[in-house]
């Protein structure tokens, strides 16, 4: 593999290019000068799980005379990812700044930003062009997956993907310590399946707001999520514990007691009605997830239950 500095993001497409709804889930690929190991990491990155890739460019490199831009690493990227068919998300980094801007206004930065907007933003692989600024995503939209301080394992960087999703969050990354597309992160792909082969259902989905979910029986450590669309409803529930957990989960009385469909296992999961309304006793590994979805007409699970019968942790 290329050497490369990645990190896994996840956003709702829509800022350029609108469509049918779309989750991107994409990796961070700063491109190799030789397109071919570039062509061979997209196409292991897209049989993983993923649907995109993340890449950036600098004002220093973008820009290195004034008025005299250099796009082509970003030309030759989007060129092989359309290839993979995989779309792309552009971060446009003002810092460093090009050498020959020793003074004057960041009017200059907000120049080449809009060169490369225009320049790239119509093409129809590119989701959109943003300007983040130099400062990484904060730590509650991304987890560096390895061994050592500050790292996460591979079962944390699901729970934190998970707990950002039931939060509203459209913007998730996984990072690697290192400069390589690691098997760990291709690994995490397969969550990354469950999003992309369900964006209809995911990209509409928003908190709910209304009920109140109760938890009780398993000590601290385990939240529960109601996201809501116009089509589905989900349930994502966290164990942030390092240990087993098993709870009795109770939801607002409104909510569907009929046949979810767990996302994840593929299984199928009943609720209980009880007295306040539908409940479900569940037995959380040491952080670990559940995610429950049910289609809102039919209450009896997803239409087309095969398909969306995903994956197997």
């Amino acid at each position: 593999m290329a050497s490369m500095l990645f990190w896994v993001a996840l956003s709702v497409a829509g800022q350029l290019n609108e469509g049918p709804p779309f989750v991107a889930i994409g990796v961070w690929y700063t491109a190799p000068v030789d397109p071919e190991p570039m062509r061979q990491d997209f196409h292991a990155i897209r049989a993983s799980g993923f649907n995109a890739v993340m890449t950036s460019v600098s004002w220093k490199d973008g820009e290195p005379r004034r008025g005299g831009y250099n796009l082509l690493p970003l030309d030759r990227l989007i060129a092989v990812a359309t290839e993979a068919g995989l779309r792309v998300h552009v971060d446009v980094l003002t810092e460093p700044e090009p050498s020959w801007k020793t003074e004057g206004t960041n009017a200059l930065a907000g120049s080449f930003y809009e060169y490369v907007r225009k320049r790239v933003g119509s093409h129809p692989t590119v989701l959109a062009v943003d300007l983040p600024g130099t400062n990484p995503p904060e730590e509650s939209r991304r987890a560096i997956v390895g061994t050592g301080p500050g790292l996460r394992t591979m079962r944390q960087a699901r729970v934190a993907l998970w707990s950002a999703i039931a939060r509203g969050s459209r913007g998730f990354s996984f990072g690697s310590p290192d400069d390589r597309v690691s098997a760990e992160v291709l690994a995490l792909g397969e969550v990354a399946g469950v999003i992309t082969r369900n964006s209809a259902l995911f990209a509409p989905l928003q908190p709910r707001r209304a009920g109140e979910v109760t938890v009780t029986g398993g000590g601290s450590g385990v939240s529960v999520s109601i996201l809501e669309s116009a089509e589905a409803i989900a349930v994502i529930a966290v164990n942030h514990s390092p240990d087993v957990r098993k709870v009795t989960i109770t939801f607002p009385p409104d909510t569907p007691e009929a046949i979810w469909q767990n996302m994840e296992a593929g299984n199928e999961v009943h609720f209980v009605m009880g007295r306040t309304g539908p409940s479900l006793e569940y037995t959380f590994a040491g952080e670990d997830v559940l995610v429950l979805a049910i289609s809102k007409k039919l209450r009896q699970g997803l239409p087309g239950r095969q398909t969306t019968r995903l994956m197997r942790r």
